[in-house]
């Protein structure tokens, strides 16, 4: 995703949550439609963390599937995404090094 694809998803939802009678549900949802799109993926879903690390949840997803993956990685506490949130750090893996990893 580039630099200006990211500011304007990032500023779309910002304008949506401050500026309208939008409901964050809807924000949420154009967010990652405008984030897959920005990156060419079939899906995407945003998960947050509590400020204590202890809990994670999806906030939104753009499929079923993505969503069905995000609540098993909450479910199993471990994964690529439940990982990126603990380490602050971004985490690329596909294929068998996902398996390999998270099982």
């Amino acid at each position: 995703m580039s630099d200006s694809s990211v500011r304007h998803a990032l500023s779309g939802a910002a304008a949506a949550l401050v500026g309208g009678p939008e409901d964050v549900t809807d924000a949420l949802a154009t967010l990652v439609a405008d984030c897959a799109a920005g990156v060419g993926a079939s899906a995407v879903a945003v998960m947050t963390r509590d400020g204590d690390d202890s809990r994670v949840a999806l906030l939104s997803a753009t499929s079923h599937r993505a969503a069905e993956l995000e609540m098993l990685q909450i479910q199993h506490d471990r994964g690529p995404c439940v990982e990126c949130l603990r380490t602050d750090r971004v985490v690329r893996a596909s294929g068998d090094e996902m398996v390999q990893r998270w099982g």
